[in-house]
């Protein structure tokens, strides 16, 4: 299939928002002492899971935002967290190297998986929950068995850094982003690399897969995203926009819509045809995160050193639908509750915040 380019000319596709309500927090979760990297809700949506500069990551309970454990055992900056499909086991990653497993919602340290030599970018469970990956600056990937808890595969093959990885939908394949300007498909069953996706002249930034798996999104500095087909690595689309640096994606659930975040905008693609639907601004700053609502009807986004709030949009319209502001630093990350009726941020002020949606 010939490689299509789309470019989105902003004058013509850009939707400016004026502002909306601002939004109350159901809870403020106060107890990490430094900036909060990410907050992440469990797949049953009863937990929320944090990590922090202080070296620490806590668990909290959805909606009432209680402090149920703190989970001490990092000697560095913790980066990520991740829960396992099943909500027993919580995995964290720092900045020494160490990725952590916890089980869940006591927060007992049940093992700590060493192996990589820096900073853990990007940690994630197979959706069987039997494996666990994780991308360092060490420029590897590493794909961890979670029932005997030992290294399975070591991945080789960037040349920089591994910001990001994600298992496909079926768990055979995972995709790996790297500041090499590549992202890579590697079997999961093997470990053998199936394809290197060369394309973005910049820093990739983060791979999505689309829902059903035949696709893989990147986005990248160079402010364009690429479609590829899985697992051949076959670019099929680059979808370029006028905004700065891309550095976050997001499928819609029925995987006709892809989310991308510049600065301060956010474009939103008809995915089957690479056709730009509209540019929406409202953010000061970088957008780090962007994500869907369990439904697809909303689109959540954070920005960095801007306006330290997070938005909803209605995705049919662009229309701003809440301001959730209140924190006083960069919002880090921006996630839904699984059932849809929370949206949970995670800030540089050291703080979590619940709100609910009001869809």
């Amino acid at each position: 299939m010939p490689l299509s380019r789309t470019v989105a000319y902003i004058f013509v596709l850009t939707l400016v928002i004026s502002p909306s309500q601002a939004a109350e927090p159901v809870a403020k979760l106060r107890g990490h002492s430094a900036n909060v990297h990410q907050a992440v809700v469990s797949p049953d949506g009863k937990w929320i899971a944090s990590a922090s500069d202080d070296k620490t990551v806590r668990i909290w309970s959805m909606p009432e935002g209680k402090a149920t454990a703190e989970l001490e055992g990092h000697t560095d900056r913790v980066w990520t967290v991740a829960f396992s499909p099943d909500t027993k086991l919580l995995a964290s990653s720092s900045f020494n190297g160490e990725v952590i497993i916890w089980t869940v919602p006591d927060g007992k340290l049940r093992s700590r998986l060493k192996g990589h030599h820096g900073w853990v970018m990007s940690t994630a469970f197979s959706p069987d929950g039997r494996l666990l990956a994780s991308g360092a600056d060490d420029k590897t990937v590493r794909i961890w068995n979670i029932g005997n808890l030992k290294e399975e595969r070591k991945l080789e093959g960037h040349s920089d850094y591994v910001k990001s990885v994600r298992f496909s939908p079926d768990g055979r394949v995972l995709a790996s982003a790297s500041n090499d300007k590549t992202s890579r498909l590697w079997s999961v069953s093997g470990g053998k690399q199936l394809a290197t996706l060369k394309g973005h002249t910049q820093r990739v930034n983060d791979a999505v897969f689309i829902p059903d798996g035949s696709l893989l999104a990147t986005v990248s500095d160079d402010r364009t995203a690429q479609l590829w087909k899985v697992p051949s690595g076959e670019r099929v689309k680059e979808l370029e926009w006028k905004s700065d640096f891309g550095k976050s994606a997001a499928f819609s659930p029925d995987g006709k819509v892809l989310a991308t975040g510049g600065y301060e905008a956010i474009q939103l693609w008809a995915v089957a045809e690479g056709r730009l639907i509209r540019e929406i601004k409202g953010h000061k700053g970088q957008v780090l995160s962007v994500v869907f609502s369990p439904d697809g009807s909303l689109l959540g986004s954070a920005s960095w050193n801007g306006d330290n709030a997070a938005k909803l949009w209605s995705v049919p319209d662009g229309k701003s639908v809440a301001v959730l502001s209140g924190h006083t630093g960069t919002i880090n990350s921006v996630c839904f509750s699984p059932d849809g009726r929370y949206v949970v941020t995670a800030s540089n002020d050291g703080s979590v915040r619940i709100w609910r949606n009001k869809e």
